[in-house]
């Protein structure tokens, strides 16, 4: 049995299941077991491990003193302490149990070369109540380390939508309005790209709600490769809107990425004979720009969001149309000439 320091160590369990399906982010051993470290970590953590330490210390004083039978017993019962240290992960836990039995024996050995029976079974014993403490304190660990896994996975389920494995609106809010309290601290720029997909309701009634919905999934996968920074926060705004949160982009990639979505969306050559734009799948982006300050709501900025996407599909859908809140820093209309001429560009 080993530690299920990846995804897979916990395919026994629904959660690892779907934690090897739907986030190899989270995958990588690194990240799962400094999460679960920190998910171990208490505020007595270094008063427990001094304490141990000095309890140690007093049993080899003990046992240097002569008075090996008191030592040996302290130790005994230090050994499986020692596994029960808070804050501590397993293998720590194992070399604080080693430390202390060496410590013990090197000051027994100091005073004399050689073993009396008695002493002997000592050794035995605590070999013997370090194996058995070492393998509860392991199957423990192990117990602990399922749990937080699919505590894990419950909690990304809960922020996930189901059908296209963006983030979905809840863990949306949630992001936005973290990011817009980070931006009033640091008077940084937010852009919002709001994405819909252009007369759908058409395409759902010709094709299906299946077809519908296999459409939805393959936007979504082009509108989330298309917000390459790692930063870029795309979420499933509703049904058929999707959501792009660019914390302080730079100006070109800001100006260039609806650009991109847009196109990305038009190389998957949906079929859709009843949209006027060109027979096949299309998609209208508005863009909102704001540098938040402490009056602003991220509420309006949404709004500002949802009025640039009103524009776009009233201007005939499969367009871009950006706004910008009056606390931007970049001058008014500035913004929404330099994305109407990235469009052009990207045809």
């Amino acid at each position: 049995m080993r530690f299920p320091r990846v995804a897979t160590d916990a395919d026994e369990t629904a959660a690892g299941r779907q934690l090897a399906r739907g986030f190899p982010a989270l995958r990588f051993e690194t990240d799962l077991e400094h999460g679960f470290e920190r998910a171990c970590a208490a505020s007595s953590r270094w008063v427990a491990a001094i304490a141990y330490g000095l309890a140690c210390l007093g049993a080899a004083g003990l046992a240097y003193s002569g008075r090996n039978l008191p030592a040996a017993a302290l130790e005994t019962v230090l050994v499986p302490i020692a596994f029960l240290l808070p804050g501590s992960l397993w293998r720590t836990r194992a070399a604080w149990a080693v430390g202390g039995l060496v410590l013990l024996w090197a000051a027994v050995f100091l005073k004399s070369t050689t073993l009396d029976p008695v002493l002997e079974s000592v050794a035995w014993t605590h070999g013997g109540v370090l194996a058995i403490a070492a393998a509860l304190g392991y199957a423990r660990e192990y117990a602990l380390r399922i749990a937080y896994l699919q505590a894990l996975v419950i909690t990304h389920l809960g922020e996930r939508d189901g059908l296209t494995h963006l983030a979905n609106r809840r863990m949306f809010d949630r992001y936005l309005e973290s990011v817009w309290q980070q931006c009033i601290a640091d008077k940084a720029l937010l852009v919002l790209l709001l994405v819909d997909i252009d007369n759908f309701r058409k395409f759902n009634d010709r094709f299906g709600l299946e077809a519908g919905d296999d459409c939805v999934r393959r936007v979504a996968g082009a509108v989330g490769a298309s917000a390459a920074r790692p930063l870029d926060f795309c979420a499933r705004y509703s049904g058929i809107q999707f959501a792009v949160l660019l914390t302080n982009p730079d100006r070109l990639y800001a100006e260039d990425l609806p650009a991109r979505v847009r196109s990305a969306v038009a190389a998957l050559a949906i079929a859709h004979p009843d949209s006027p734009n060109g027979r096949q799948v299309t998609v209208s982006v508005g863009v909102a720009l704001a540098v938040p300050r402490p009056a602003d709501t991220s509420e309006d900025f949404v709004g500002l969001g949802q009025a640039a996407l009103r524009e776009a599909h009233e201007a005939g859908g499969n367009r871009i149309a950006a706004r910008e809140s009056e606390s931007s820093m970049v001058r008014t209309g500035m913004f929404r000439a330099e994305v109407t001429l990235a469009a052009a560009r990207r045809g």
